[in-house]
């Protein structure tokens, strides 16, 4: 099977992967090559884990306490 015409045969390139977030106001994007991705992931779970200590821990009571 031949590509149509003005598309382009993406069978040579690498696998890439596009990542986006937002933080509300502003969006944010980038594209990650394969062989790149598993240290993306390394330095993206650090920074995660490095802004979740504001959370806030969720109160676990079971429903028949809460209840009484």
């Amino acid at each position: 099977m031949k590509p149509r015409k003005g598309k382009k045969d993406y069978s040579a390139f690498a696998y890439h992967c596009l990542v986006r977030a937002t933080d509300g106001s502003r969006k944010l994007s980038t594209v990650v090559q394969g062989k790149d991705l598993a240290k993306f992931y390394d330095s993206y779970t650090t920074i995660q884990r490095g802004h979740m200590d504001s959370l806030k821990k969720r109160d676990r009571r079971s429903h028949t306490k809460a209840h009484q």
